[in-house]
Parts: C-alpha cells; structure tokens; sequence
C-alpha cells in the first residue's frame, strides 16, 4: 500500500492528511470528488474551541472577537439612524459611528415593549452618568437575541457544559485565500470549572482550531492553569501528527487575556512567549511566535489580528467537496424533519438512493460520513 505522505509539495497537499495513509482506491476515489466539484461548492468550515480555566472571561472574549451586529433603528440623545454593534460590554452606535456605550452592571438596565427596546448604559467606561437609546428591532428574533446577550452581561453568567454557536467570517484574509467564499466556524466555548473537566476530552476533535486562553495579570499562576489545558490537549491529540509528515491535524493559539490591567509589563511579552515555548516544547506541541497573542477585550487592543491568524488556521484545513456537502445536508434535513435523529453509517442506502451521483460502494460512503464535523447532541 503506498504511503501518500511522501509526495507532499508535489501536488499531495489537496489530498486530507487522513486520507494519505489509506489506499489508492480512497485518495483517487477523493481527488476525483474533487474534480467534479465546482469551485462555488466547495465549503470552508471548522470548528473553534476555546479552553482555559473558569473566570479568565472566555465568554466575553468570544464576543469581543465575534461583535453581534443589529441593523435598528435607534435614537440616542435626539439622534437618530440606523445599526448598533454590540462587542462585551460595549455597544457602538451607528454606522458611521455616532456614540461608544457602555454596559454597567450595577446600573444598566433594559426594558422591552413590542419590537423596541431601552436601554441605559454610560457615556464612556468611567462616566457615572446613564443615557437612554431607544432601539426599534424589525424581528422579534433579533429582539430577543440582543436582549438575551444584554442579560448575559449584565448577570455576568458563566459558561455551564459547552456553548456551541455559528460565526460565518468574510474578510480581506477570506478573500485573499479564498474570494467571495466565506468561511464557517463552529464555536465551541468550554465551562471552565473543575466540575466539568472529566467531560472536556469527549469533545475534543482534530480539524479543529484551538484557542487556549490565560489570564497575564496572574503570572506564574496563570501560566500554572495554561500548563493544564496544553497537556490535556496534548494527552488527547497526540495522534494529530501523521506519521513522517510534519502536518498537524490541529492548531493551537495560546492567547493572554486582560493586557489592559494596570500589572500587565507589555514589555515582557518575548520573556511569557519563552516560557510558553519551552513548554509547547516539553509536550511536543507545535508553536512559533505567530501562534501567540495578547490582546485586551476592554480596549480591543490585537483582537483583529488574533482574529486573521484563526482565519489563517481555520483555512489551512482541506477544502471539502460537493459530495461531502451534499452528504451534511441529507443529514441535517433528516434531523430537522425527525427531531432527535442522528444518523449512522446504516442510513447510506437510502442517502445513495436519493442522490444517484453519490451512490458509491459502502465504504467510500463511509469514509465521507466519518469525516463530517460532529454535531451537538
């Protein structure tokens, strides 16, 4: 049986690095799902994962990378237009920006009467006085999807078990490796108590972009809690490397969260990536210093360039082609017309009966399905 992995660089590289190990019949039964597919159907996806102990702000950091944005009608101080953005505990107003709010805890309050919205929040971080907007939604969903995050941050909840959600990223990077094809993440936040550490290793996949997060402004005592999630990721995907190929399965960024505290020596940063290094290195962990970031969610401070660098990551996972894509959708539209099904290998024969192009012998089906994300059960 040949080993594919040889030919990397020569033309392999299209090929997934699961795949290279298996026989011909699979790699070519590949590349020619490949040469059917057109270029618009190919699809861009990958799961995010974010890890990191309880209480360093994961959730806040997601939605500081991936702002919710509303296309409302508003009215602020006598103001009026169109658009809020909503990243942690700030709200943008405006399009061009009009105002920057921001959510206080204590004091910020939100009330709903039909399709509109009030909402008080400060003037700046440090202002003490309150102002009202008056936010008109055009769907009850979009209400309810602003109103459920304004209460999220206002009680300040915590992750319990796992929060998966859908972010579909277009940008210059997305463009630049892939023109008008957007990418899709699934992202997937992690609770960080210790109650929940014996459940994380069932989740873990390779295909995955990981995003292990600490908190700088705790030191030693940070870095002590990065140590954890890295050799647990270590310990769980160790099969990412395939065998003499120096391609990953994975990607690991390690991100520094809080560089805005007033403990925080910017000047450090090369004196934490070393240690971090050295202990990528221990655990036989790839990493270089583009895989490393800081950033401030209360500033935003280098959140668009850790954002780039995921996009980065996320993109260099193999494309898929249309068959597999046509194999998700059977799947999804079985379990949005069966609520509770989950499919199996068993459920081909009747996918080959409904789509004569995909009607293929069994273990090729197979290998397609076994390459599907997993779904949340």
């Amino acid at each position: 049986m040949p080993n594919f992995t040889a030919l990397d660089g020569n033309g392999m590289d299209v090929i997934p690095i699961e795949l290279r190990q298996k026989d011909s019949d699979s790699v070519v039964s590949y590349i020619l799902d490949l040469y059917r597919s057109e270029m618009s159907a190919r699809n861009y996806k990958t799961k995010l994962m974010t890890v990191g102990y309880a209480e360093i702000g994961k959730t806040t950091f997601l939605s500081c990378l991936f702002p919710a944005e509303y296309d409302v009608e508003f009215t602020l101080q006598g103001k009026k237009g169109r658009f809020v953005r909503l990243s942690g505990d700030t709200l943008e107003v405006g399009n061009p920006l009009v105002s920057t709010l921001h959510l206080d805890r204590e004091q910020s309050t939100i009330s709903v009467n039909g399709f509109s919205a009030s909402l008080t929040a400060k003037l700046s971080s440090v202002s003490e006085s309150l102002v009202s907007i008056e936010l008109s939604f055009g769907d009850l969903s979009s209400l309810e999807r602003f109103t459920s995050r304004i209460n999220d941050i206002q009680a300040n909840s915590r992750t319990h078990g796992i929060d998966i959600t859908r972010q579909v990223i277009s940008n210059e990077v997305t463009k630049n490796k892939i023109g008008n094809a957007p990418l899709e993440l699934s992202v997937w936040d992690f609770a960080g108590q210790e109650d929940y550490y014996q459940n994380h290793h069932h989740f873990l996949s390779n295909r995955t972009v990981f995003l292990v997060l600490w908190n700088i402004s705790q030191g030693e005592k940070g870095l002590q809690g990065l140590e954890f999630w890295l050799n647990s990721l270590a310990s769980r995907l160790s099969s990412g490397f395939s065998g003499d190929s120096s391609e990953v399965y994975f990607s690991i960024l390690v991100v520094g969260t809080f560089l805005d505290h007033a403990s925080v020596k910017r000047e450090e940063k090369a004196a934490r990536y070393a240690k971090i290094a050295e202990l990528m290195k221990k655990l036989q962990l790839e990493f270089r210093m583009e895989n490393y970031h800081e950033v401030s969610c209360k500033t935003g401070e280098n959140l668009s360039v850790l954002k780039d660098a995921l996009v980065k990551s996320a993109l260099s996972h193999s494309k898929v082609p249309l068959t597999h894509i046509k194999i998700q959708e059977y799947i999804t539209l079985k379990r949005a017309v069966l609520p509770g099904w989950h499919g199996s290998v068993s459920s081909q024969e009747d996918l080959a009966k409904e789509n004569e192009d995909l009607a293929k012998e069994n273990e090729d089906l197979r290998m397609k399905l076994a390459m599907l994300e997993p779904k949340d059960k």
